[in-house]
């Protein structure tokens, strides 16, 4: 069983039409930014797709 502790922080992205939009656009900043302080990553439907490419250092414009 997993065990959390206050330190552990998770990126959960969502699907669904705009907004996935949304999400791919924050990720983008995100990339820009070199923000990545995550533990654990979740995504559902296009966030999934959203997150593989925030996890791989792609943002929208490259591809």
């Amino acid at each position: 069983m997993y065990q959390s502790t206050p330190s552990d922080s998770a990126l959960v992205v969502e699907g669904g039409a705009m907004r996935g939009v949304l999400a791919s656009g924050i990720l983008d900043e995100f990339i820009h930014q070199s923000f990545n302080p995550f533990d654990m990553y979740l995504g559902v439907s296009a966030g999934a797709g959203n997150l593989a490419a925030y996890l791989a250092n792609i943002p929208e414009d490259l591809h």
